[in-house]
Protein backbone atom coordinates (compact mmCIF):
# COMPACT_ATOMS: atom_id res chain seq x y z
CA UNK A 1 0.00 0.00 0.00
CA UNK A 2 1.27 3.40 -0.89
CA UNK A 3 1.83 6.02 1.76
CA UNK A 4 -0.19 8.85 1.29
CA UNK A 5 1.46 11.42 3.44
CA UNK A 6 3.31 14.12 1.87
CA UNK A 7 5.83 14.11 5.40
CA UNK A 8 7.88 12.36 7.40
CA UNK A 9 6.56 11.32 10.48
CA UNK A 10 7.93 9.68 13.34
CA UNK A 11 6.92 8.32 16.96
CA UNK A 12 7.55 10.75 19.88
CA UNK A 13 6.77 9.96 23.39
CA UNK A 14 6.50 13.86 25.00
CA UNK A 15 3.97 15.77 26.68
CA UNK A 16 2.28 18.92 25.52
CA UNK A 17 0.84 21.80 26.80
CA UNK A 18 -2.55 22.21 25.28
CA UNK A 19 -4.46 25.19 28.18
CA UNK A 20 -2.96 26.58 31.06
CA UNK A 21 -3.83 23.08 33.12
CA UNK A 22 -3.91 19.97 31.03
CA UNK A 23 -1.33 17.99 28.92
CA UNK A 24 -1.63 14.64 27.31
CA UNK A 25 1.35 12.19 25.57
CA UNK A 26 1.78 12.14 22.14
CA UNK A 27 1.92 9.13 19.59
CA UNK A 28 3.80 10.68 16.57
CA UNK A 29 4.90 14.32 15.11
CA UNK A 30 5.19 15.57 12.00
CA UNK A 31 6.21 18.92 10.66
CA UNK A 32 2.52 19.49 9.52
CA UNK A 33 0.82 18.16 12.58
CA UNK A 34 0.86 15.25 15.84
CA UNK A 35 -1.31 12.75 16.89
CA UNK A 36 -2.04 13.43 20.77
CA UNK A 37 -3.36 10.10 22.95
CA UNK A 38 -6.19 11.64 25.17
CA UNK A 39 -8.96 10.33 27.85
CA UNK A 40 -11.63 11.45 26.09
CA UNK A 41 -12.02 12.45 22.24
CA UNK A 42 -11.39 15.78 21.15
CA UNK A 43 -13.43 17.76 19.50
CA UNK A 44 -13.06 18.04 15.62
CA UNK A 45 -12.57 21.69 14.66
CA UNK A 46 -11.38 22.76 18.03
CA UNK A 47 -8.51 25.10 17.79
CA UNK A 48 -5.57 24.06 20.74
CA UNK A 49 -2.38 26.74 21.56
CA UNK A 50 0.01 23.77 21.63
CA UNK A 51 2.86 24.39 23.92
CA UNK A 52 5.86 21.13 23.76
CA UNK A 53 9.20 20.93 23.88
CA UNK A 54 11.70 18.75 21.41
CA UNK A 55 15.13 17.54 23.20
CA UNK A 56 14.15 19.06 26.69
CA UNK A 57 15.46 22.69 25.41
CA UNK A 58 13.68 23.69 21.99
CA UNK A 59 10.42 25.20 23.07
CA UNK A 60 7.59 24.67 19.85
CA UNK A 61 4.34 27.23 20.75
CA UNK A 62 1.96 26.90 17.35
CA UNK A 63 -1.63 26.58 17.43
CA UNK A 64 -3.00 23.30 15.96
CA UNK A 65 -6.68 22.54 14.85
CA UNK A 66 -8.29 19.00 15.57
CA UNK A 67 -9.20 17.42 12.38
CA UNK A 68 -10.17 13.43 13.50
CA UNK A 69 -10.33 11.41 16.39
CA UNK A 70 -10.72 7.74 16.68
CA UNK A 71 -11.04 5.28 20.41
CA UNK A 72 -8.08 2.72 20.15
CA UNK A 73 -9.09 1.27 23.11
CA UNK A 74 -11.77 1.82 26.02
CA UNK A 75 -11.00 5.30 27.14
CA UNK A 76 -8.13 5.83 25.08
CA UNK A 77 -8.41 8.46 22.06
CA UNK A 78 -6.16 9.55 19.13
CA UNK A 79 -6.46 12.67 17.92
CA UNK A 80 -4.91 14.04 15.00
CA UNK A 81 -4.08 17.94 15.01
CA UNK A 82 -2.89 19.51 12.06
CA UNK A 83 -0.93 22.63 12.96
CA UNK A 84 -1.73 26.61 12.16
CA UNK A 85 0.42 29.34 11.71
CA UNK A 86 3.55 27.92 13.04
CA UNK A 87 6.95 29.66 12.71
CA UNK A 88 9.43 28.68 10.06
CA UNK A 89 11.90 28.48 12.86
CA UNK A 90 9.53 26.20 14.95
CA UNK A 91 8.39 24.17 11.35
CA UNK A 92 12.76 23.47 10.69
CA UNK A 93 12.83 22.37 14.27
CA UNK A 94 10.62 19.70 14.19
CA UNK A 95 11.60 18.48 10.45
CA UNK A 96 15.26 18.05 11.81
CA UNK A 97 14.24 16.32 14.58
CA UNK A 98 12.30 14.07 12.20
CA UNK A 99 14.91 14.02 9.75
CA UNK A 100 17.96 13.11 12.66
CA UNK A 101 15.30 10.32 14.46
CA UNK A 102 14.27 8.39 11.12
CA UNK A 103 18.44 8.77 9.81
CA UNK A 104 18.82 6.75 13.54
CA UNK A 105 16.81 4.09 12.85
Amino acid sequence: MKERRKHKRTEIDILVNYSKKAKVLTKNISETGMCILSDSPFIQGTILNLRFYLLGKEEIKVYGKVIWNREIDPGIYENGIEFWNINNKDKETIKKYINDKVSSE
